[in-house]
């Protein structure tokens, strides 16, 4: 008897461990993984408050005047209307008038009558997996070749960053501002610039 009952209650302890005790130790690893997890997240979103805290405090440093300009030079949207219109501005000087405007942005092609079209190649699919964004813009004008580079520096120096893609050029009949009929050799003037916002 002395014997038998030992073993008896060696064989309700170990019987107790693995179906209580084994249990509860399995879990207790789940959650030391778990809590262990949740540490390295704590941290690194510690890590970025101080990124984020030293990034404002760079931010703050800069004036009005010049975060307007820079928000202007690279825009954190496609402000295709604003463009536009400083474009017609620009040209107004010289007494050209911006027709047959067309915009686009890849992955869709885009007219002031609406319409889309899909990436037409790998160049495009690769400007659309950048950090900024991409907008073209195509326009027509008509006048003297004077005017016209007049205009071109214009744009070329604009706050606004903006790369001249292509200009085409043909000859056209004299054309009448104002009531006044242009003198000299006057051109049609096709262009295609791009600009870029960030995404």
């Amino acid at each position: 008897m002395r014997i038998i009952l030992p073993i008896l209650l060696l064989g309700v302890s170990v019987s107790s461990f693995f179906f209580f005790t084994f249990d509860a130790y399995k879990e207790i690893k789940t959650l030391r993984v778990t809590t262990g997890e949740y540490n390295t997240a704590l941290a690194n979103f510690n890590q970025l408050q101080k990124v984020r805290d030293t990034l404002r405090d760079q931010y703050n440093t800069f004036s009005t005047s010049d975060l307007t300009r820079l928000d202007k030079l690279l825009p954190d949207y496609v402000d295709n209307i604003r463009l536009v219109i400083e474009i017609q501005n620009m040209a107004v000087r010289y007494g050209l008038t911006l027709t047959n405007v067309k915009f686009s942005i890849p992955g869709k092609t885009t007219t002031p009558q609406g319409g889309k079209a899909s990436p037409e190649n790998s160049q495009t699919l690769a400007l659309m997996n950048k950090e900024y964004g991409v907008f073209e813009l195509e326009f027509s004008t008509v006048g003297p070749y004077e005017n016209f580079v007049k205009f071109s520096k214009d744009v070329e120096k604009s706050l606004r960053l903006v790369d001249i893609m292509s200009v085409g050029f043909s000859s056209t009949d004299p054309v009448r501002t104002g009531g006044i009929v242009s003198t000299g050799t006057v051109y049609k003037y096709d262009f295609k610039i791009r600009t870029y916002w960030l995404k």
